[in-house]
């Protein structure tokens, strides 16, 4: 947990004061928030990754069945 100070953070940013903001440990807040916004996409990026390999890999599995099916009955045609 953070304990901050909106009103010293908005008044360190207004006047560029380093100390100031720091006493209001917005900086620690925006850190927090950035990092667990981060996760939670990184999180997303690899499930949605991780769908669309399986959706490609079951594509390439129905594709090679199909395409060994056709040259099997080409097969067949031939004999």
């Amino acid at each position: 947990m953070v304990a901050v100070s909106a009103h010293k953070g908005l008044l360190a940013k207004v006047r560029h004061d380093a100390a100031l903001l720091q006493a209001s440990c917005l900086p620690q807040l925006e850190t927090l928030l950035a990092e667990q916004v981060l996760a939670r996409r990184q999180t997303l990026l690899r499930q949605a990754i991780a769908k669309g390999l399986l959706e490609l890999r079951s594509s390439v599995a129905q594709l090679l069945h199909s395409r060994r099916r056709e040259g099997t009955e080409q097969l067949h045609e031939l004999l």
